[in-house]
């Protein structure tokens, strides 16, 4: 590998995001599964560590009880040997009523394996992708020792164009520059096997926890038993554009399937989504906003969505009218941040950056409504005053990861990162349009107008 090329790039950081955990050291088992009259399989994987017995879950599901060792992603470990995972401790109850421990595992510490699902990006005019190594969590791409400096990559064979790709590798940390390399030993491509056609709906899980019944996830049933809908291998559950979802609308979905394993040891089937359609009349009532376009990034464009709950559904066929400030339906003005119930016919999901997924919508008809519910119960953010002497004040629903402010051209005036659901800005020296984009925790991206004066 050539370590006499300066690297100035800082790559890029995204904070863990979910519950406090746990490192833990112990020595893997299989053992008496715990009770319940529905098991199908009396073991289960587990870790012993000073004495605690821990039951062990990878990414939120169970592992294959029927398997002779313990696969944690892409590393095998035999029974009997000793290793170091992160991941969060629960507890359960049994059929019995009694209480057993389990780790669900996040990551495996000194993992001869890494890997990540994504595009390809070039930093410096080096590869990256998306990894699963901290503190980076992305990693630069290597092929036979030589980082990749021209595109498309080429790898046995295979061409990596522009496509989403799972990318495994052996796990290095350049030393000069303590930066993660990832070895390439397998390259899956990210794409459509099957288009299936169903009605999704929420319905109960398939028992990952006890007590069973407490999440319901989308899913989808036909004749091959009921299909959980996933998101880079991460249940959706019924909150998730819950105005999109209904007995009565029909979708079309993209993707692959793939087996997991519930609490019993029994096999469920999931889905990975890829892009869907549906269709069906539905109505939405939020607030129309100007946000940032998932598909573009930056440098940003903007588009017209409908926020509710924490959600933003772009919509196809608003247009803006006036800087922004308004937009136009069926020949109508109407005010940005006005409350709105919107019927709309047909829905498309779509991958936005970090594969995070988004909804746009096809409006049919718009009201306004008289009453209207205040801001920040119909959208996440909230930013005032507007118009501003130079001092804002940001409030949202969800944790903000970060802030960036750019003016009317696209430039950076204003940029930190956050981590509370309240923050101060000011820009005392700018006057005239000032487009804040907000980065919320949960992955949801939206952008307000401010006015300087």
């Amino acid at each position: 590998m050539r370590k006499s090329i300066t690297l100035l790039a800082v790559l890029l950081v995204i904070a863990f995001r979910g519950f406090a955990q746990d490192t833990i050291t112990g020595t893997v088992n299989r053992v008496a599964a715990p009770f319940f009259e529905q098991n199908v399989c009396d073991s289960r994987f587990a870790l012993t560590a000073d004495g605690e017995t821990y039951y062990v879950m990878v990414d939120n599901y169970w592992p294959n009880p029927y398997l002779e060792d313990l696969v944690i992603h892409y590393d095998t470990i035999p029974i009997g040997n000793e290793i170091e995972v992160v991941g969060t401790i629960i507890e359960m109850e049994d059929g019995n009523g009694d209480v057993f421990q389990t780790i669900d595992i996040q990551q495996l510490i000194d993992a001869t394996y890494g890997f990540g699902t994504g595009f390809i990006n070039w930093m410096n005019h080096f590869a990256t992708i998306q990894c699963n190594i901290p503190p980076n969590y992305a990693c630069y791409i290597v092929i036979d020792g030589e980082l990749q400096e021209t595109s498309p990559i080429v790898f046995n064979g295979m061409t990596l164009d522009n496509g989403i790709y799972t990318v495994i590798g052996t796990v290095e940390t350049w030393p000069n520059y303590d930066l993660p390399i990832l070895e390439l030993t397998q390259v899956v491509p990210y794409a459509v096997e099957t288009t299936v056609f169903g009605v999704v709906v929420a319905s109960d899980g398939p028992c990952l926890t006890t007590p069973c019944g407490e999440k319901r996830y989308l899913s989808w049933s036909d004749d091959d038993g009921t299909h959980y809908l996933t998101n880079k291998d991460k249940l959706k559950d019924g909150d998730f554009y819950q105005a999109i979802w209904g007995d009565h609308v029909n979708s079309t979905l993209n993707g692959f399937g793939k087996v997991h394993y519930n609490l019993f040891g029994d096999s469920f089937q999931t889905f990975e989504v890829i892009s869907m359609e549906t269709s069906g009349e539905r109505s939405i009532r939020g607030q129309i906003r100007a946000v940032t376009n998932p598909s573009t990034g930056i440098p940003i464009s903007l588009g017209i969505a409908i926020c509710q709950d924490g959600y933003s559904y772009l919509v196809d066929n608003l247009e803006f009218y006036e800087y922004a400030s308004s937009c136009i339906f069926d020949g109508d003005t109407i005010q940005m941040d006005t409350d709105v119930t919107a019927v709309f016919s047909t829905a498309t999901m779509f991958l936005g950056g970090w594969l995070a997924p988004h909804f746009s919508i096809h409006i049919e008809s718009v009201t306004i409504n008289t009453t209207c519910v205040k801001d920040n119960n119909t959208c996440d953010v909230c930013v005032y005053p507007n118009p501003s002497n130079g001092v804002l004040e940001i409030i949202s629903e969800q944790p903000i990861e970060s802030i960036i402010v750019y003016d009317n051209l696209g430039n950076v005036l204003y940029s930190k990162p956050c981590g509370s659901k309240q923050t101060p800005i000011e820009l005392k020296d700018y006057k005239g349009l000032a487009i804040i984009q907000i980065v919320l925790e949960n992955e949801q991206k939206t952008s307000r107008k401010v006015i300087m004066l």
